[in-house]
């Protein structure tokens, strides 16, 4: 949350994301959230905000959850 980001910050400040990831022994690379914090992230967005996300730095852009190439590359992410 914007709150989370200390006096003076606000988002998109990566310190939430970095918090977490510290909290739970993970790392960046394995991550889905968080371009200001140099992690990949993956957009759920309709074709008409495709550039806008992509200009956000979006690594990926899928239109729902059910989106086969959101899947694809989870499951070749969890194979790597």
């Amino acid at each position: 949350a914007g709150e989370d980001c200390g006096e003076g910050r606000s988002k998109p400040c990566p310190d939430p994301y970095l918090r977490a990831l510290a909290l739970l022994g993970a790392s960046a690379e394995r991550s889905v959230a968080g371009v200001a914090a140099g992690m990949p992230v993956v957009a759920i967005a309709s074709e008409s905000r495709e550039a806008k996300v992509v200009a956000a730095g979006a690594s990926m852009i899928a239109t729902d959850y059910r989106d086969a190439k959101l899947w694809a590359a989870l499951d070749a992410d969890a194979v790597a």
